[in-house]
């Protein structure tokens, strides 16, 4: 596995992040040791410029339902309805992947190679051998509880590769 190419942010950066993408108050915060990814989950891949593997985000149901609710202020019941369901609406799917977009800027820096998202998957058989194995085993991980305003909380892990 390569080294980490890319910014590891912290809590606030992700809150602010997601504050000004969502319009609301978000409050992130770092959860350390270990995690499992859940069974219902979206996983975003953030490559180089070169092509390479710089990092994964792994998104609960929770937190792409409600993420992807705020973005475009569909009601919090719906993205409650969706989480308890244990699924990921169409709709709030693609609400989501806008989000995971704009969190590819929180990996880049300057001086540092260009890091943009390249997929949006459910984990499983689906994901590239090259981002389960990130998914396994990260060289470093950063795991977020988030809470929106008005929305709750989901968890949302980014692991590098």
């Amino acid at each position: 596995m390569s080294t980490v190419t890319c910014r590891v942010p912290n809590d606030e950066q992700v809150g602010e992040l997601l504050a000004g993408l969502l319009g609301r108050e978000v409050t992130a915060v770092w959860v350390p040791g270990s995690w499992q990814p859940p069974p219902v989950v979206r996983v975003a891949s953030y490559r180089t410029d070169a092509g390479e593997l710089a990092a994964v985000a792994v998104a609960d149901a929770a937190f792409a339902c409600r993420a992807g609710a705020a973005l475009v202020l569909v009601p919090a019941g719906g993205a409650d309805e969706a989480v308890d369901a244990g699924e990921i609406p169409p709709q709030l799917d693609e609400n989501f992947h806008e989000v995971v977009n704009v969190m590819a800027s929180l990996l880049n820096e300057d001086g540092g190679a260009h890091v943009r998202l390249t997929a949006v998957e459910p984990l499983g058989r689906s994901v590239p051998a090259e981002v389960a194995a990130v998914v396994a085993d990260p060289s470093k991980r950063r795991v977020f509880h988030v809470t929106v305003d008005g929305y709750g909380r989901g968890t949302v892990a980014l692991l590098f590769a």
